[in-house]
C-alpha cells in the first residue's frame, strides 16, 4: 500500500508536466513521501470513524487542515535548519548552504534564487524572505490538501472519495469511505484490551 503511494509521489516529483500550474509545487517537492502520507492518513482515519451520518464529514475543511498543516511542517523545518546552520558556523552570513537538501556546500538556493541571508532572523522574517506568497487563501490550501487526499486514496485500499447527490435536498456533497476490510482491522486494534497481554515486566521488577 505505502509503496505504492511511494512510487507514484516519487513520479510526481521528478515529472513538472504533472505538477504544472500547482501552487504548491514547491512545497511537495521539499516534504518527505513519509511527511505527506502521515499527515493525509493522520486527519482522515479520525474524520471517517467520528462521522456516524455521511454528511456530517466536512471533506473541505478536512483538506484545508491537511494543506495548512504541511506548509506549517516545512516552513518550521527550513527554519530550524537555518538556526542550526548559523549555530554550527561562525560567518554572519550564509551565501552558500543549501538547506532544502541539507547539503554542506555553503549555497542557499530556493525558487530559482539565491539568498544571503543575515544571522538572526526572526521565523516570519525568514518565511516571508524564502517562501513565496504562492498559497494565499483557502483555496491553495484546499487544492493542496485534496490533491494529496486523492492520490492516498487512489493509490491505498484504505479509503475511497464519493461524491452523492440528494435528490431532496437537492445538494452534492462529497465524503470518505473506508474500506470494510480496513475498518475492521483498525478497529479491532482500537478495542483491543491490552490489559490481557502477558507482562515482559512484572510491576516488581
Amino acid at each position: 500500500m505505502v509503496d505504492n503511494i511511494n512510487e507514484y509521489l516519487n513520479k510526481v516529483k521528478s515529472n513538472n508536466i504533472l505538477l504544472k500550474g500547482k501552487p504548491y509545487i514547491l512545497y511537495i517537492k521539499n516534504t518527505s513521501n513519509d511527511v505527506l502520507i502521515s499527515t493525509v492518513i493522520s486527519y482522515v482515519l479520525p474524520e471517517i470513524l467520528k462521522s456516524d451520518n455521511l454528511k456530517d464529514q466536512a471533506v473541505t475543511k478536512l483538506c484545508v487542515k491537511i494543506g495548512k498543516s504541511l506548509v506549517k511542517y516545512l516552513h518550521h523545518k527550513e527554519y530550524n535548519l537555518y538556526c542550526d546552520h548559523f549555530n554550527s558556523f561562525d560567518d554572519s552570513f550564509v551565501n552558500k548552504t543549501n538547506f532544502i537538501n541539507n547539503e554542506m556546500n555553503y549555497e542557499y538556493y530556493f525558487n530559482n534564487q539565491y539568498f544571503s541571508l543575515e544571522k538572526g532572523l526572526s521565523f516570519d522574517d525568514f518565511i516571508n524572505k524564502i517562501f513565496p506568497k504562492i498559497l494565499s487563501d483557502e483555496e491553495d490550501f484546499v487544492k493542496y490538501g485534496l490533491d494529496l487526499l486523492t492520490v492516498v486514496a487512489e493509490k491505498s485500499d484504505l479509503f475511497s472519495i464519493n461524491d452523492f447527490y440528494d435528490f431532496e435536498e437537492k445538494i452534492s456533497y462529497r465524503v470518505l469511505l473506508m474500506d470494510t476490510n480496513a475498518k475492521n482491522s483498525f478497529l479491532q486494534m482500537l478495542s483491543f484490551d491490552y490489559s490481557k497481554l502477558p507482562m515482559i515486566y512484572t510491576p516488581n521488577d
